[in-house]
């Protein structure tokens, strides 16, 4: 409803800025403000998309134009909430092997999660808009 269609503004913001404010080298131990903008972007999509995505498959699902695509809608919202627990499991998995590590770096590969979960992410949008062009 209302509450998912201003979230993903807020979540399409974030998106943007994650996306202009570039992060540091993982392996600096300095910390930006440019760093910090991108990481406080990052995580409000990282962490709210999810969320945002099954409030608005239950809004979908009551309309009955939507309601023929309601099983595929149901997969991949919950194809999004697979791809952020992977993501984090991927880094509680890694941080146990090398409790050393610390936050990030050559040791914690967080790179394919973290992409597997975007892809996730996208492939919610897309077959939302698909269902949507078809209506």
């Amino acid at each position: 409803g209302t509450i998912a269609r201003w979230w993903f503004v807020l979540i399409a913001i974030a998106l943007f800025g994650a996306g202009i404010f570039k992060t540091d080298p993982i392996t600096d131990i300095t910390d930006s403000v440019v760093n910090r903008l991108h990481t406080i972007c990052g995580a409000i999509v990282i962490l709210t998309f999810p969320i945002a995505a099954t409030l608005a498959n239950r809004g979908l699902t009551r309309d009955p134009l939507w309601s023929a695509s309601q099983g595929l809608l149901i997969a991949v919202t919950a194809l999004t909430w697979i791809g952020v627990v992977s993501f984090f499991a991927s880094i509680s998995i890694a941080r146990r092997r090398d409790p050393s590590a610390g936050a990030g770096g050559p040791t914690i590969r967080m790179g394919w999660p973290n992409r597997f979960m975007v892809v996730t992410y996208a492939g919610w949008i897309i077959v939302v808009a698909a269902i949507s062009l078809r209506l």
